[in-house]
């Protein structure tokens, strides 16, 4: 018995196998293969439909040669003479019409000519944007076209690039019939992108073809993979699948060939439409060209003959010709001037010239200078009526009169009605000179009228019209201008081919036009397409019924196979069966999963290798083998245990004995139960409670929660740091307590709308810690419930008193910004005013005797004005816009070497201490602006302290941290600064007040005591050298200003000087100076100031200007005098395009502030001349022969 059931299972497992490899590996190359096909089959069709394309396009150029008058083409001399030329016109006229009706890009004439192709008649209107004016060179032709010239062959060619563009073209030749010379060659252009389209299309609806029916094939495929995928039950029920499938792959192999067999026989019968309609075209052909060559021809020489021609003889010549059918009648009208009339009407037409009126009665024709009376025609029974007919009072006849006349050629009319039988015929008309051709020597006209009715049944010659519709169209530049002929129309559902040929006669296009009818379809009948379509539709059905009897009884066995399957795979837990001997004979799925081994390997090893393997996979091997030997002795109980394998499985299991009548022992049934994943879900249970707690535990923030009366539930430990309160002493008290009463109204309303059951707005507010101070947070809250039920509410709260004090940091440096700004700009223009005022008062005061009564108020003015530079000096500072000479300075050097000046000024009744700082760096700074700095706290403070007190003075270095500097709104960095701190014991500032002491003009002391710029100016320096000023203060308690200066000083030498003011004359010279300014008060002042000492001055006010005049006066210049700022060009780009071009020239500069302080550190840094506004008119003249000497 455990043989067989060994047995089954394998041949089981070999037969799905087999299936699946089937399923895997034969459909999927059946794809494949179809796909391959279908790549071949869309190349086989788009090599047909490029060959179909080129014999379509070949017709239509070989039509249209056939049917162009070969003595025409002798004329044309393919050049720009041909313009004039009226076969030239008549050409391009009846190819252009032809060509529109049939949609073709282009037709055109090519003639070999002296070793050239040049270009001839076409289609394209001249100035189009492929035309070519005739006797254009062909230069970048296809070379097959020289091979038509050679051999006389026609040709397609193509794709190929030209000077046009990408084309495919076919070529026809157009020969002489005498000679067999090839006079031209006709060609027919089609688009490339046409082109492309008309074969992509049968490319890609090929390529969708195969495509769809790859995913047919493809879908099947997975349908049927998951299909078996499926429990048995529900394939059963989907087991007629082979069945569809095979019918719908069959139904579409026999359309897709049965397509292809129609296609093919399709054009076979195009090809028999074509070869019968091309013969019957041909008879049309030969039959116009006869009367257009010929009879015409042979008429013309004959009343071209000298002599008169009488009624017999003219009889007597055209009986052969109006014994044709298709000939209507044959006349002539000889040209009589108005002076003839009488006696041409007397003598010859023996009637009077008439027309016909409106009710097609004969009336007189009115006087005019010339008239073209009908005076013979044949035959005359049936054209009696006509002689003294002037045809050329009627609008067609007329046109094509005058036509004839104009061309001297052969012309047809459009089609007329004759008047006595009302036939519908076309009056071709050839004009007759006695000699040479023109007006002069115009003889008169003959005059053939067709029936074209008859003529086109030629081409039906024993040929039921059941058979072949056809019709003639006469043609013009627009379209089909009208139809001369139509046979009976056949049912639109019979036609199934059509043909078109060109006829280009008497200077007319006409276009023959043939359909197929029903008889030609029933010449091919389609029962070959009906007989692949039956014979498709038969093995398909034939096919399905075996695959659906083979499938119905597969499904019946795995049927049977499915329910002994589903006895052991229906308990969840992995179960096995222990013979008594130990081995197992029967497992389920799951214990393969358990094991890790296969069904077949479980049944095929012995019991207890299995049992050792599956112990040397286990955490505790020993103690499960331990509990493998106890069991032996104890087969009548029920053993249960936990095992976990090595890989993390956790699995509890039992062993109960198999008994059977009279306690016989048969085995063990074995049930093992996995509860891995109930000890993973433990296990992650309490990890993410850890990481619940620790990520709680190291927030920011704190998360807390409320109950409905506002009392807290909980909340993290970090609350602590907020306010001191631990989270025990926090919890069960209402949150309410902790709030600042100003805020307490506001956090309310926010929890009643949070309790609303709307998430609660983030909103900021102070609490209380435990030292009893107020911090800043913020909250934000939301309702939580359990069971559907409203609990409170959950939230999260934030420090922000670190955010709020920053804030205020920002506002107070962007209020400070601001005023810096406008007090700069004011600064730097008053400088200028001052410049004018203090220089123009200098020069006065010079002139005016000391004993005048004038002295002293200029006087004054010139001290009212000084004052004001120092008042402006200050106000440089705060706005840091002051220019800056700095050097290494020891801050200890400098506070001490100020301390006496600092008693002198401060008084007796304030005490000064000076705590040095050892040892200490040095500062890079300006020493004159530190020791304004140390001169305005100290001043300041001994204003704080009218009843006197301590002035604390201290120097020290220290080092200022990310953090620290991060505080900072000035953008301060890290490292080592020096301070100074400046403490006193006065009566100190309140908060209000220390919003505002560095604003200009802000001042607590009395009206008329100091002007309020005395902290703005040491704001101003301190920001100017990149470092902090910070300030403490309490009322009636004292102020400390503490400066932080970044500690430097190892960047080189100090600035050097430029020359010694003290050493320099202050006299006059006669060079010349360039000097550059805006500001036209200061020029006009520096420029008096310089012409009075004796110097030649060229002025200009910008810095193009000033580089114009330079180039203008370059040899006499010595010294250039340039102000920093200038609108266009600034100081410093004139300096660099004037020492460019003169690197000899000396320079000073000069500026109340720069802009842009890059400009005037340059001044500084290269050791330039500078001079600061405002200055006097000696120091002017000072600093200008100080750089003249220098140079």
């Amino acid at each position: 018995m455990i043989k067989r059931t060994r047995n089954l299972s394998w041949n089981r497992f070999r037969r799905i196998t087999l299936r699946e490899r089937v399923q895997r590996y034969l459909i999927p190359s059946a794809v494949l293969l179809v796909l391959v096909s279908g790549v071949f089959i869309a190349n086989a069709r788009v090599s047909e439909r490029r060959r179909l394309i080129e014999e379509r396009l070949q017709n239509e150029a070989t039509n249209i040669a056939r049917t162009l008058d070969p003595e025409g083409a002798k004329e044309l001399s393919f050049s720009s003479r041909d313009r004039e030329s009226p076969v030239y016109r008549r050409y391009h006229r009846q190819i252009a019409s032809y060509a529109g009706v049939r949609k073709l890009l282009a037709v055109y004439t090519v003639a070999f000519k002296g070793g050239k192709l040049l270009f001839g008649p076409e289609s394209l209107k001249e100035g189009a944007s492929l035309s070519s004016p005739p006797g254009t060179v062909y230069r970048h032709a296809p070379g097959d076209l020289f091979r038509l010239f050679s051999e006389g062959v026609s040709l397609s060619v193509g794709p190929y690039t030209d000077e046009y563009g990408t084309f495919v073209s076919a070529f026809a030749p157009v020969k002489d019939p005498r000679s067999g010379r090839i006079l031209m060659a006709v060609g027919v252009d089609m688009d490339i992108r046409e082109w492309s389209r008309e074969v992509q299309k049968t490319r890609w609806g090929t390529l969708a073809a195969t495509l769809l029916f790859a995913i047919l094939l493809s879908g099947g495929y997975l349908l049927l993979m998951w299909r078996n995928s499926l429990p048995v039950a529900r394939q059963r029920s989907l087991r007629h699948t082979e069945v569809f499938l095979v019918v719908l792959i069959g139904l579409s192999v026999t359309a897709l060939f049965s397509f292809l067999g129609w296609e093919t026989e399709n054009r076979s019968r195009n090809r028999a439409f074509n070869q019968l309609v091309d013969y019957r075209a041909s008879l049309v052909r030969e039959k116009l060209r006869d009367f257009q060559t010929r009879q015409l021809t042979g008429l013309a020489r004959f009343l071209s003959g000298e002599g008169t021609i009488d009624r017999e003889r003219f009889a007597a010549f055209v009986e052969p010709l109006t014994s044709n059918p298709a000939v209507h009648g044959v006349g002539w009208v000889p040209r009589v001037f108005s002076s003839e009339r009488e006696r041409f009407e007397r003598e010859r037409l023996g009637r009077k010239i008439f027309q016909f009126g409106p009710s097609n009665r004969p009336v007189p024709v009115p006087e005019k200078e010339v008239y073209f009376p009908l005076l013979y025609i044949e035959p005359l029974a049936e054209n009696q009526g006509a002689i003294g007919y002037e045809i050329s009072s009627e609008g067609r006849r007329a046109a094509a009169l005058h036509e004839s006349l104009r061309d001297s050629l052969p012309t047809a009319s459009a089609p007329v009605y004759t008047a006595n039988d009302r036939q519908k015929v076309i009056m071709v008309y050839y004009p007759l000179f006695s000699r040479g051709r023109g007006s002069e020597g115009l003889k008169g006209v003959a005059l053939m009228s067709l029936k074209m009715e008859i003529l086109l049944q030629e081409a039906s010659k024993q040929l039921s019209e059941h058979y072949l519709e056809k019709g003639l169209y006469l043609l013009n530049q627009e379209g089909v201008d009208e139809r001369v002929s139509l046979s009976h129309k056949v049912e639109d559902g019979d036609c199934e081919f059509e043909a078109a040929f060109p006829l280009f006669y008497f200077g007319q296009s006409y276009l023959l036009a043939f359909r197929s009818g029903s008889g030609f379809m029933s010449l091919f009948p389609k029962k070959e397409a009906e007989l692949r379509v039956l014979l498709g539709t038969s093995l398909t059905l034939l096919l399905s019924a075996f695959v659906g009897v083979l499938t119905s009884r597969q499904y019946e066995l795995l049927w049977m196979t499915a329910i002994y399957e589903a006895q052991r795979e229906a308990t969840p837990d992995s179960t096995l069966v222990e013979d008594n001997m130990g081995r197992w004979i029967k497992v389920n799925r799951r214990m393969a999963d358990l094991t890790e081994f296969t069904p077949e390997e479980l049944l095929s090893l012995e019991g207890r290798t299995l049992w050792i393997k599956l112990a040397s996979r286990l955490e505790d091997p020993e103690g499960f083998l331990r509990t493998m030997g106890e069991r032996e002795s104890t087969r009548g109980k029920v053993h249960r245990g936990e095992i976990t394998f090595l890989d993390g499985r956790c699995y509890v299991y039992s062993s109960s004995p198999i008994m059977g009548d009279e306690n016989a022992f048969y085995g063990w049934l074995w049930i093992f139960h996995e509860i891995t994943q109930e000890r993973e879900t433990q296990r992650s249970l309490h990890e993410s409670e850890e990481r619940f707690r620790v990520m709680v535990e190291n927030l920011n923030e704190v998360i807390f929660s409320l109950d409905k009366e506002g009392r807290l539930t909980y909340i993290s430990p970090k609350i602590e740091r907020f306010t001191g309160y631990t989270a025990e002493e926090a919890v069960g008290r209402g949150f309410f307590e902790f709030v600042h009463p100003d805020d307490l109204s506001s956090l309310q309303e926010e929890f009643e709308k949070a309790l609303g059951g709307r998430s609660a707005s983030p909103f900021e507010f102070r609490i209380f810690s435990s030292d009893g101070g107020t911090r800043y947070v913020y909250t934000s809250s939301s309702p939580f419930y359990q069971d559907g039920k409203l609990e409170g509410l959950i939230g999260v709260m934030g420090d922000t008193t670190e955010r709020k004090r920053l804030e205020e940091q920002l506002r107070q440096k962007q209020k400070m910004e601001a005023v810096g700004q406008l007090t700069g700009g004011v600064a730097h223009d008053f400088n200028n005013l001052l410049q004018v005022i203090n220089g123009y008062t200098e020069l006065i005061l010079k002139k005016t005797d000391q004993q005048s009564p004038l002295f002293p108020p200029l006087e004054m003015v010139a001290k009212a004005g000084n004052r004001a530079a120092g008042l402006v000096g200050q106000l440089l500072a705060f706005s840091r816009r002051q220019i800056l000479r700095p050097e290494t300075l020891d801050m200890n050097e400098v506070v001490s070497g100020l301390l006496k000046m600092l008693k002198r000024i401060l008084g007796e009744n304030i005490r000064i201490l000076f705590t040095p700082g050892y040892p200490i760096g040095t500062v890079f700074a300006d020493r004159g602006q530190i020791e304004q700095v140390v001169m305005n706290l100290c001043l300041n403070a001994r204003d704080a302290m009218p009843q006197g007190g301590t002035l604390s003075l201290e120097v020290s270095q220290l080092y200022l941290d990310q953090e620290y500097c991060l505080r900072q709104s000035s953008g301060t960095k890290p490292g080592l600064y020096i301070l100074l701190s400046v403490s006193d014991t006065g009566i100190g500032m309140d908060h209000e007040t220390l919003q505002h002491i560095f604003e200009p003009f802000f001042t607590t002391k009395k009206l008329g005591r100091g002007t309020g710029l005395g902290l703005s100016t040491v704001y101003g320096i301190v920001q100017q050298h990149n470092g902090i000023v910070n300030v403490y203060s309490e009322v009636k308690k004292g102020t400390n200003f503490k400066i932080y200066l970044p500690m430097g000083g190892e960047r080189g030498e100090k600035p050097k000087l430029i020359g010694n003011p003290a050493e320099t004359s202050d006299r006059g010279g006669e060079e010349t100076i360039l000097l550059a300014e805006d500001d036209p008060l200061v020029r006009e002042f520096n420029k008096s100031v310089l012409e009075e000492a004796g110097y030649l001055v060229i002025c200009a006010e910008d810095g193009e200007e000033a580089v114009r005049l330079f180039q203008e006066h370059r040899e006499e210049i010595d010294l250039a005098v340039l102000d920093i700022v200038m609108p266009g060009l600034g100081g410093g780009e004139v300096y660099a395009r004037l020492f460019r071009e003169k690197p000899t020239l000396s320079f000073l500069f000069t500026s109340g502030y720069s802009n842009h302080g890059i400009h005037t550190a340059f001044v500084l840094e290269e050791g330039f001349h500078f001079l600061q506004k405002p200055f006097t008119s000696r120091e002017f003249l000072r600093k200008v022969r100080e750089a003249i000497e220098s140079a």
